[in-house]
């Protein structure tokens, strides 16, 4: 339930118990303000992005559904470097301590998102692959731990101006399909 539907609901609940002269409609009204405002969970919100950390590993995550009593989520792993599906339940750990995501966590996480459709791990560079580096379309040449190699230039895996355009695999396809 988002912040903004609760709101309406203890605003709809406190017009009617202002309006009645029945003593127990209004303590019934008022407690129900009071569920509806005693909890220590986020609201979330579908579409919206959250971070979460425990002692294994950090997660960013997207909001994608809401299914009582589950959140449905596209998941982005820091540690397994992995983008997967999953769900947890409105009273988990993950709700009670999940954090709106930082500008820096959603871009990492539509990162991963855009590397995972081309079926690779968030800056899994393979030589051959076709990137875009500030907005110029280039070939890699080759890779280490750190960095990509152009024709041109040596830049670090994780620069945001790099983006892969066209994985070496695809452009196999291609020309085994010309």
């Amino acid at each position: 339930m988002t912040e903004k539907t609760i709101l309406q609901q203890i605003n709809n609940l406190a017009f009617d118990m202002q309006h009645t002269d029945d003593l127990q409609v209004a303590f019934e009204k008022a407690s129900e303000i009071l569920k509806l405002t005693d909890h220590d969970t986020p609201l979330f919100a579908v579409g919206e992005y959250y971070s979460y950390s425990d002692s294994n590993d950090s997660y960013i995550f997207k909001i994608t559904n809401i299914n009582d009593p589950y959140y449905e989520t596209l998941e982005f792993s820091l540690g397994l470097n992995q983008l997967t599906k999953d769900k947890f339940h409105f009273d988990s750990n993950f709700t009670r301590e999940s954090k709106p995501a930082t500008a820096d966590q959603i871009a990492t996480f539509k990162r991963a998102k855009q590397f995972a459709s081309k079926g690779r791990k968030l800056d899994e560079f393979k030589g051959w692959d076709t990137v875009a580096f500030n907005g110029v379309g280039k070939t890699v040449i080759g890779t280490n731990d750190d960095c990509v190699v152009l024709c041109d230039t040596a830049i670090k895996k994780n620069n945001p101006e790099l983006i892969l355009i066209e994985t070496a695999e695809e452009l196999q396809e291609v020309e085994n399909n010309d």
